[in-house]
């Protein structure tokens, strides 16, 4: 159930509305869980009965850090949610209490002594030492996919891409499978 911190208004996941009296009613002894959501319906932050990041904040995470935050890092998948200010100390699971780490630096943190210290808007890491890993440039753009790799190859070259780009040029014949073979074989030597 859904309640409107305003009017007290509720609904169900299905839409369906509940008065400000039911709603009052339903949360005089029920377990709350409070969560700021934008206009969208999109999760910015949960309460403090669940340290568990929920999908739509998730996806404002990877939005934002776009993968591992770690210096150098350019890991993009396999990553993890990491609470900046621990959630057992009192951290939020809040957008800004968050931080994409992949699960080698993950483990930096919470078992080889590395730390991550933040003061307003500014975030960095600290070896087991306490010196400051130093920040690096900008993430390199990785391509996603093989076709991004050939389409900017192709760019290299001045052949641009379109629907016609795949189009065979075979007119029917027979092809020549000795010369096919003997192609491969000269390729592979």
């Amino acid at each position: 159930m859904h309640i409107n911190a305003r009017s007290l208004e509720g609904r169900l996941e299905d839409g369906t509305g509940i008065s400000a009296q039911t709603c009052q009613r339903l949360c005089c002894d029920a377990g709350i869980v409070p969560m700021l959501e934008d206009e969208a319906g999109v999760t910015l932050d949960i309460g403090r009965k669940s340290r568990s990041v929920p999908a739509g904040m998730r996806r404002a995470l990877r939005h934002r850090d776009g993968g591992c935050r770690f210096p150098g890092c350019t890991n993009t998948r396999f990553t993890d949610a990491h609470h900046i200010e621990p959630w057992d100390h009192g951290g939020d699971t809040a957008l800004e209490n968050l931080i994409e780490l992949c699960r080698r630096h993950h483990r930096f943190v919470h078992e080889y002594g590395y730390a991550i210290r933040r003061e307003h808007d500014a975030i960095w890491f600290v070896d087991p030492a306490g010196h400051a890993i130093p920040q690096t440039g900008e993430r390199p753009y990785l391509f996603t996919s093989g076709v991004d790799r050939i389409a900017a190859a192709l760019q290299l070259e001045g052949i641009e891409l379109d629907p016609e780009t795949n189009r065979p040029d075979w007119d029917g014949s027979t092809p020549d499978y000795g010369r096919c073979i003997g192609s491969l074989f000269a390729v592979a030597a």
